[in-house]
């Protein structure tokens, strides 16, 4: 089987800063096309603007809607 196509048109919905300094942001994206494998979940990274990638990792909540 082929592996899905990579999402497109990625971009930037709402942001969020909350008192507590934590940030939400709502990221969109054009979900590939039907493939022989279905989509489960996607695996989405991000850093600080101006900083390296670091190793260290966070998990965040991800709803579908």
């Amino acid at each position: 089987p082929f592996p899905p196509e990579t999402p497109q048109n990625a971009r930037i919905g709402n942001q969020t800063v909350h008192p507590d300094g934590t940030v939400s942001v709502l990221v969109l994206w054009e979900a590939p096309r039907e493939s022989d494998l279905v989509v489960h979940h996607y695996k989405v990274t991000w850093n600080t603007r101006g900083t390296p990638p670091t190793s260290q990792s966070r998990a965040g909540r991800v709803t579908d809607g």
